[in-house]
C-alpha cells in the first residue's frame, strides 16, 4: 500500500508544471541588477565590481573600474524598470531607473531621475553586466 501512495505522489510531482525557465532567469537578472545598483548607491564599488563579467575583470583592474565613478552626481536609488530576455535565454537587456542628486560646479544640488539601459549575459552559470 505504501508503494502505491509513493508512486501516486511521484506521479503527481512529475506531472506538475515546473517554473517557467525564462521567468526564473528573468528574475535572476533582475535580482543581480538590483544588487549591483544597491552596491553602487552604497558606495561599495568592490562589490559592484564583482558583477562585471569575468572577461572584463580579467582585462580591467579594480582601480581602473573604480576610477570611472566621479563625484558629479550622488546616486540615491535604483530600480529595475524592465528586463527583456533575448532569444536563447543567455542575454538580457535591463532598463534601470536611477534617482540621483546632481552636484553643480557652484556646489548647488538638484534631484534627477533617468533611465539607463544595461546589457547582461549569462556565462559560467551566472549573470554578468557587460560594460563597454
Amino acid at each position: 500500500m505504501h508503494w502505491f501512495v509513493a508512486f501516486g505522489v511521484a506521479l503527481l510531482v512529475g506531472c506538475s508544471p515546473g517554473p517557467d525557465a525564462s521567468t526564473s532567469e528573468e528574475q535572476l537578472v533582475r535580482e543581480r541588477a538590483e544588487e549591483r545598483w544597491r552596491a553602487l548607491v552604497e558606495g561599495d564599488f568592490q562589490h559592484a565590481y564583482g558583477f562585471e563579467s569575468p572577461a572584463y575583470r580579467a582585462l580591467t583592474p579594480y582601480a581602473s573600474f573604480r576610477a570611472q565613478f566621479g563625484g558629479a552626481a550622488v546616486w540615491k536609488g535604483a530600480q529595475v524598470s524592465s528586463v527583456t530576455m533575448r532569444e536563447g535565454g543567455d542575454a538580457a537587456s535591463v532598463v534601470m531607473t536611477i534617482d540621483y542628486l546632481a552636484v553643480l560646479p557652484s556646489g548647488e544640488t538638484y534631484p534627477g531621475r533617468r533611465g539607463m539601459k544595461e546589457e547582461w549575459i549569462k556565462s559560467a552559470g551566472d549573470w554578468w553586466i557587460v560594460t563597454q
